[in-house]
């Protein structure tokens, strides 16, 4: 979330953001390709554009250890597992982090685990913090609104009482 442009509330609040994989490999994936690309053209199509110099300092580039991919690997209860599309959780579900101006309680805990369609996965993060894996065959701004309904009227109710 961008503190510059935020737009802060004057009543019970839940604010959405995508969810980051601290694993994923995208920009690393997005820098290699750039360099690919360029590579793959060939002399004879950029000539005009490049250098021979920029050309042979891309290539020197191209070639060097930084862009063979890394064996990355996570520590799971199974032991140590190489990390792949198939053992990304970004890649296997939809993550939505929801930012709250209010202490998020066992209550909303319960709300979020029994009364909520499409919520596949909870996971408390702080106590104004939480991320929910949302269903493959849900829509994920219709979780999102039921969930932030539900939440900002127990919490109204709560501390009205």
């Amino acid at each position: 979330m961008n503190n510059e442009n935020m737009v802060y509330p004057s009543g019970y609040e839940v604010y959405w953001e995508p969810w980051v994989d601290a694993y994923s490999n995208d920009d690393y994936i997005n820098m290699q390709s750039m360099f690919t690309d360029i590579k793959e053209l060939g002399q004879e199509d950029v000539e005009e554009e490049l250098t021979q110099e920029e050309m042979e300092l891309i290539k020197e580039i191209t070639e060097q250890e930084v862009f063979n991919r890394p064996l990355q690997t996570i520590m799971t209860p199974f032991g140590v597992m190489p990390l792949t599309d198939n053992t990304l959780a970004s890649k296997r579900f939809k993550f939505w982090t929801a930012h709250t101006n209010f202490k998020i309680h066992q209550y909303h805990v319960d709300i979020l685990d029994n009364q909520c369609e499409g919520v596949e996965s909870f996971d408390l993060l702080t106590p104004l913090r939480f991320r929910v894996g949302i269903g493959k065959l849900f829509r994920d701004r219709d979780v999102m609104f039921d969930i932030r309904e539900k939440l900002i009227k127990i919490t109204e109710e709560k501390n009205l009482s």
